[in-house]
């Protein structure tokens, strides 16, 4: 079977428990490559549980998750980057700094490191800030760095945990236009956020996870009647 049959990742029939409780329940989940996809889920459904297998920092107690048809392993790490809302840059270092870092961390070579930094700072919009500390940025600049960290091993799978939170609506615009133009480079990106209009306006696709359960809302808004906002609603009557 060719490998473009496959799905870039597939859950089949994963779950996962804390103490004897069902967090995610036999969850059957494929995701097409270079799709952009929203995560939506009231706190406790079970969507940060969902990130953390695929970022591999939990192990499925049933069930597997394939990458391209075959069990995902260590090495899967290399191919997701991660922008949390949290922020992971380290303050005190320049925006090339924590680049150099990151990038060490993923065990990148000099030259690709900086050929990699360089690429991403010209796409995100940072060249004229590559010696600014972290700690002296705006909002936006700040959220920029997340995304360029994510972004440096050059992975095929980011993940964005509510990458507009606690910024002004124009700032907003801006980050969606960059999260857009990086899926145009041919990622496959899922967005973790509570801003539904976003998501609606944004999303090919949206991930409802409810109770542990997961569903998939096609998203063509011609064809549907409801907004997002009111399927979600209707899910949690």
């Amino acid at each position: 079977m060719s490998k473009s049959s496959h799905p870039i990742i597939e859950f089949i029939e994963v779950s996962k428990l804390f103490n004897d409780k069902i967090v995610l329940d036999n969850v059957n989940l494929k995701i097409k490559e270079n799709q952009l996809l929203g995560l939506v889920g009231i706190s406790g459904a079970g969507k940060t549980t969902l990130f953390r297998l695929l970022l591999q920092l939990y192990e499925p107690d049933k069930g597997k998750i394939e990458y391209k048809g075959k069990k995902i392993t260590t090495d899967f790490k290399q191919v997701v980057g991660f922008a949390s809302q949290e922020g992971s840059f380290y303050p005190k270092l320049t925006i090339m700094e924590n680049l150099e870092y990151f990038g060490k961390m993923y065990g990148l070579k000099k030259e690709t490191l900086i050929e990699n930094a360089n690429s991403i700072l010209e796409t995100i919009g940072l060249v004229e800030s590559i010696n600014k500390r972290a700690d002296k940025l705006s909002g936006g600049m700040k959220r920029r760095l997340d995304f360029a960290i994510a972004l440096i091993h050059n992975p095929q799978i980011i993940i964005f945990d509510e990458p507009t939170t606690g910024l002004d609506v124009i700032i907003k615009d801006d980050i969606w236009a960059l999260i857009n133009k990086i899926h145009k480079l041919g990622k496959t990106i899922i967005i973790s956020s509570h801003n539904l209009v976003e998501l609606e306006q944004n999303c090919q696709k949206i991930i409802f996870v409810k109770e542990g359960q997961v569903s998939i809302i096609d998203h063509k808004l011609k064809s549907r009647k409801k907004s997002l906002e009111k399927l979600f609603r209707d899910l949690h009557k």
